[in-house]
């Protein structure tokens, strides 16, 4: 078939179509100041978690310091299903520009002289708290603000698939800004981008919260929990995005390592790039006005497909070359993952979305720091290439497992909605 045929032009076409419905934000002023908010935030944080970790390495000279910081951000999401149950009965907007402000009060403190090495790291676990409510709700929240349920899938996908993008941006920016001003300008930048992040909420519409009044936080916990238990698409799409982005977590935590191996440890930017990359452009591309079955199925074969070149190409002998295809791989592994947003956002209602967003959080984080404390421990045995391969094992299973059963649960067709007060 020559490359100029009738089916690959609408091929062509239906991916420029994909994306420019992806860009769908820009045509609507609500859900573009949301979006650009969300962007300034998450450059933030990756910022002051290069600020933070490297402000206390500087200060004590020791590794472990500069670890416990990066501990000190994940411990709070362990408290997220209960506080973001409580949170929920806040109306969104007000919550959001709170946590906002109160973050930005938080970090700025880190600058203050004299501050004890203990205290800077209750600090960050301060500031941490009310970051795992903020996310929680501002995935809840933005499906409230989409027009129609078309527009609502674009947004989802657009705000998940540039997540990577923002967070490669900040660890960039964070970098310069320690290399050319010090660490201190990267935790003032920081500061400054939750600011910039409540004054861009501020100009949302106010809606009301996402609870009722008379609904307890250990309750709306309790509902999330058993949305995923009665659910087998809801449960099916965690797992897939609770597996998967924990296995991709063992090629970044050791992307330092693998990248010494093949040459320099400057190639860890560009290969840590490269997943983000792929991450966010394919996660555009890809169909998601299917039912709820068919991109589930989709997202396993993806997951699935990527997982099995990553384990070929980190189980080779390390070299620049089989590094960049497995972390390209590793990005086709994480393009779908906005699409199980859209599909858990169709599974749910409004009143349970950020009670089990909450829950997803923990399953994320504990995942994600067991996985890179696992990789970390067997590439001192095994190589840094094959433990970055075994880890994506769980992945190949699972999305392979997903595969196979699809179509077996009951799909929710395009644009349905659960009925309201059903878990």
């Amino acid at each position: 078939m020559s490359r100029d045929s009738p089916s690959d032009d609408a091929g062509t076409a239906a991916a420029f179509d994909r994306l420019r419905s992806a860009a769908t934000v820009s045509r609507h002023p609500v859900l573009r100041r949301f979006w650009l908010s969300q962007i300034v935030s998450e450059c933030g944080d990756w910022i002051g978690m290069i600020g933070v970790a490297a402000l206390l390495y500087q200060r004590t000279g020791q590794a472990v310091w500069a670890a416990s910081a990066i501990s000190m951000l994940y411990l709070p999401y362990l408290l997220s299903p209960v506080l973001a149950g409580v949170a929920a009965r806040i109306p969104p907007r007000t919550l959001l520009v709170s946590a906002d402000l109160l973050r930005c009060a938080l970090i700025a403190m880190l600058l203050l002289p004299g501050l004890p090495d203990w205290a800077l790291l209750v600090l960050v676990f301060a500031a941490a708290i009310p970051t795992s409510v903020y996310e929680a709700t501002s995935s809840a929240a933005v499906p409230e603000y989409a027009p129609d349920d078309v527009v609502r899938d674009d947004a989802l996908v657009l705000f998940q698939s540039t997540q990577q993008a923002a967070n490669m941006l900040g660890f960039l920016l964070g970098g310069a800004l320690i290399a050319t001003l010090g660490v201190e300008a990267a935790i003032a930048a920081n500061a400054a981008s939750y600011l910039v992040s409540a004054a861009l909420l501020r100009g949302l519409p106010h809606i009301a919260s996402l609870a009722g009044e008379d609904e307890t936080g250990f309750g709306l916990a309790l509902a999330g929990l058993r949305a995923l238990a009665r659910r087998p698409t809801l449960r099916r799409t965690v797992v897939l995005v609770v597996v998967s982005a924990s296995s991709i977590m063992a090629g970044e935590a050791l992307v330092v390592v693998y990248a010494s191996g093949v040459g320099h440890p400057g190639w860890a930017g560009p290969l840590a790039a490269t997943t983000a990359g792929v991450a966010t452009v394919v996660g555009l591309l890809l169909p998601r006005h299917r039912d709820s079955d068919s991109l589930l199925r989709m997202s396993a074969g993806m997951m699935a497909a990527g997982s099995a070149v990553a384990i070929v190409s980190f189980a080779l002998w390390p070299t620049g070359w089989t590094g960049l295809v497995g972390y390209v791989a590793l990005g086709v592994v994480s393009s779908p993952v906005a699409l199980t947003y859209v599909v858990a956002v169709r599974e749910m209602t409004s009143s349970i979305r950020a009670s089990v967003f909450a829950l997803v959080q923990v399953m994320l984080m504990g995942g994600q720091a067991g996985v890179a404390f696992l990789a970390g421990s067997l590439a001192d045995v095994v190589g840094v290439g094959v433990a970055i391969a075994l880890v994506q094992v769980p992945t190949l299973v699972v999305a392979g497992v997903s595969v196979v059963w699809s179509g077996r649960l009951r799909p929710v067709p395009v644009g349905s909605r659960p009925a309201l007060g059903s878990p």
